[in-house]
C-alpha cells in the first residue's frame, strides 16, 4: 500500500533540522520551568520556613532577617522566570487560537491569567526584599 503524500510531509518535516531546532528549543524551556519549581520548593522554601525556626529558637535577629531575605530572593528570581515562560505560553496560545490551530478562548484566558498571578508574586517578593533589606539595614547600621 502506498503512503499518501502528507504522509512523507509530516515525516520530512520531524527530521528536518528546524523541526530538531525547534524540539531542542522547547525541551530548554521545560528544563527552565522545571528548573525554577525545584529552586522555588528546594530552595526559597526552605530558606522562608528556616527563618521562622530561627525567630522560634530565640536566635539572633540578624540571622532572621537575612536568612528570609535570600528566601525571597530565590522566590523573586522564579518569579521572574516563570512569568517570561507564562508570557510565553500565552502568547502561543493566543496565535493557536486566532489560527484556529486547536486552542480555546477559556485557554486563552487561563495561561492570561497565569501570567498575572506571576505578576502579584513579583511584586509581593519585590516589596518583601524592600522591607526585609531596611530591617537588615537598621539592625546593621542603627
Amino acid at each position: 500500500m502506498k503512503t499518501p503524500n502528507w504522509t512523507n510531509a509530516v515525516t520530512r518535516w520531524r527530521k528536518s533540522p528546524k523541526a530538531k531546532t525547534i524540539e531542542k528549543i522547547e525541551a530548554s524551556k521545560l528544563r527552565m520551568v522545571r528548573t525554577m519549581n525545584t529552586l522555588r520548593i528546594w530552595v526559597g522554601l526552605p530558606l522562608v520556613q528556616l527563618s521562622s525556626i530561627w525567630a522560634l529558637f530565640d536566635q539572633p535577629m540578624l540571622l532572621y532577617w537575612v536568612t528570609l531575605w535570600l528566601g525571597l530572593l530565590v522566590y523573586l528570581i522564579t518569579s521572574i522566570g516563570l512569568y517570561a515562560e507564562a508570557r510565553r505560553t500565552a502568547k502561543m496560545t493566543q496565535v493557536k487560537f486566532d489560527n484556529r490551530l486547536g486552542s480555546t478562548k477559556m485557554a486563552v484566558k487561563a495561561t492570561a491569567e497565569k501570567r498575572r498571578s506571576e505578576i502579584a508574586y513579583i511584586i509581593g517578593n519585590c516589596l518583601g526584599l524592600i522591607f526585609v533589606g531596611s530591617n537588615i539595614y537598621l539592625a546593621v547600621f542603627a
